[in-house]
């Protein structure tokens, strides 16, 4: 789907799609996607739905029930034009591999870290308690060479964590969110 650059599947019947894996991945010139309607209640892998879709800058989930997904690894990765992404009633109860549900590839973005923030506001504002488990799969995945030693690989992976909780607790506080990591 490398050339498409609008998909019209906004009527697409899929309750009962259990595995949206890599979907539309890599279909990086598609600028529309209505996925407003879908109702995949069923659905349990999501990973890398959207990643590489560069161009995007609206994904509407906000009917979207993930109450029984289980992975959604890199769903977003490479989204780099994306200004709205509400998942704000996503149930993430039964997440096991939520890896990289991020919006950049490398580093941090300032833009997306706001609207992140803001998103996370509004579930607060609901009067939700909220707990976030963050990585640092955008700073650093692994070893970057086969002979490097492992505790020196996870050190670096935990300051990479450190780095992107830190960020977000700043980025709620900015909002008038209290956070601590």
């Amino acid at each position: 789907c490398i050339l498409l650059d609008n998909l019209n599947v906004s009527n697409w019947n899929i309750p009962n799609v259990t595995n949206a894996n890599f979907m539309f991945s890599r279909c990086k010139n598609l600028s529309v996607l209505d996925v407003s309607l879908w109702t995949p209640v069923e659905l349990k892998d999501a990973e890398c739905m959207f990643s590489g879709c560069t161009k995007l800058e609206v994904i509407d989930v906000t009917n979207w029930s993930m109450q029984n997904v289980t992975r959604v690894s890199y769903m977003f990765q490479g989204c780099e034009s994306l200004k709205v992404l509400d998942c704000i009633l996503f149930l993430i109860k039964n997440l096991k591999n939520i890896k990289i549900l991020r919006l950049e590839n490398v580093g941090l973005n300032d833009q997306s870290m706001k609207n992140i923030c803001e998103e996370i506001k509004k579930c607060s504002e609901l009067g939700n308690e909220i707990a976030i488990v963050v990585g640092g799969g955008n700073f650093w995945r692994g070893r970057c060479h086969k002979n490097m030693d492992r505790c020196t690989a996870d050190h670096i992976g935990m300051l990479a964590t450190t780095m992107n909780a830190l960020t977000l607790q700043d980025g709620l506080t900015q909002v008038g969110v209290t956070a601590r990591v």
